[in-house]
């Protein structure tokens, strides 16, 4: 009799609790892998979208010079050859080195280097766009989302090197920079790369 009496009884508040607290674990264990991996896609979607954006900035530089040195020497530039044109001036190239933000803990707030501005070329209108603190979300929405005060987006500074008797032969070093927010960091993404054209005169 006591025997049926022992094997009937339910179990006691500390196995229900040790219970519960093992169940616990498990489940919020899982939810931490769960959103390490939801971080690390979104984290590779970003990067992916943003190397398209910065191939797609370089394309466009490429077409630009092509076509610049198609028409060179011109009084009046025409398509692309124009916005490279521009490119050229002082407004948007100069001898100062590129920013060197890589590994930064924040976007920069200002890309702009002295009187020389950064700009983006939309590639849906090849409009040069100028930028200092922040992109025109028309031009990037994956990336820039809305205006904000700093820059959270891709921008390309233009770098010369004129020719000179140690360099026969000018050229612009573009470097097309990205810094946008991480998922889960406070410490945002930065991927840049250099593209460099040669003066039409070398051709």
């Amino acid at each position: 009799m006591q025997l049926k009496q022992r094997l009937s009884r339910g179990d006691t508040l500390i196995e229900v609790m040790f219970a519960i607290t093992i169940f616990s674990m498990v489940v919020v264990s899982s939810v931490a892998i769960m959103n390490k991996g939801l971080a690390a896609a979104e984290q590779t979607l970003g990067i992916t979208v943003t190397r398209q954006l910065i191939d797609s900035q370089a394309q466009i530089l490429r077409m630009a010079h092509d076509s610049y040195v198609a028409q060179y020497p011109s009084s009046a530039y025409t398509g692309l050859a124009a916005v490279y044109n521009t490119i050229e001036s002082s407004t948007y190239s100069s001898n100062a080195p590129g920013s060197d933000f890589i590994g930064s803990v924040s976007c920069p707030t200002n890309v702009q280097r002295g009187s020389t501005k950064s700009f983006v070329i939309d590639p849906a209108t090849t409009q040069l766009i100028a930028v200092q603190t922040n992109i025109p979300p028309v031009a990037f929405p994956v990336i820039s989302g809305s205006p904000t005060a700093t820059v959270q987006g891709i921008w390309v500074e233009a770098v010369r090197q004129d020719a000179s008797a140690n360099t026969p032969i000018g050229y612009i070093d573009f470097h097309i920079n990205a810094c946008w927010p991480g998922p889960d960091s406070s410490v945002p993404l930065t991927i840049g790369t250099i593209v460099r054209l040669y003066d039409p005169q070398a051709n």
